[in-house]
């Protein structure tokens, strides 16, 4: 509840602010808002927030929140069919592998891979992730408590890396 009153703040704040990086901040409060809701369970309120993502501005990283927003939508509803058709999922994806630190993206795109029977990606996305993770797994999955029965076991089930 304190972060949902932080993230409302920082949006009032904005408020009617114009300029590049004020868009930018609201794009990633709104966003960010929108993600938690949907941990939380508030999916009324997150699906409310979610017209309010779609007005953002065009670019590759609007778009890139946006689609993280979907990713976790369809988990948190169980539900990958208002998600693209696998190719363009397979365009996510090379777009995720390009980026340093892709979590929980590309846990999610695994998760929809899965979904579809796609084991090769799925295998693909989390031996990559695996390697990225920027904190140790157990702190980063603090922020998506609600991903850790899906992912959790699946990380520990890759193969342990050869030591050089």
């Amino acid at each position: 509840a304190a972060a949902l009153d932080h993230f409302d703040r920082a949006l009032t704040l904005l408020g009617g602010s114009r300029g590049r990086w004020v868009s930018a901040a609201r794009a990633m409060v709104a966003s960010s808002r929108t993600m938690l809701l949907w941990e939380l369970g508030e999916r009324d309120r997150a699906e409310a927030t979610m017209a309010e993502l779609a007005a953002t501005p065009p670019g590759a990283w609007y778009e890139l929140r946006r689609r993280a927003v979907r990713l976790l939508r369809a988990y948190r509803l169980d539900d990958d069919r208002d998600l693209p058709d696998d190719d363009t999922l397979i365009d996510w994806a090379k777009g995720l592998l390009r980026r340093n630190h892709p979590f929980p993206d590309m846990a999610l795109l695994a998760w929809v891979f899965e979904r579809r029977g796609d084991a090769d990606m799925v295998a693909l996305l989390l031996g990559e992730l695996a390697q990225r993770l920027p904190v140790p797994y157990e702190r980063l999955v603090l922020m998506y408590p609600s991903l850790d029965p899906w992912l959790g076991p699946r990380l520990a089930d890759l193969p342990a890396e050869p030591e050089l």
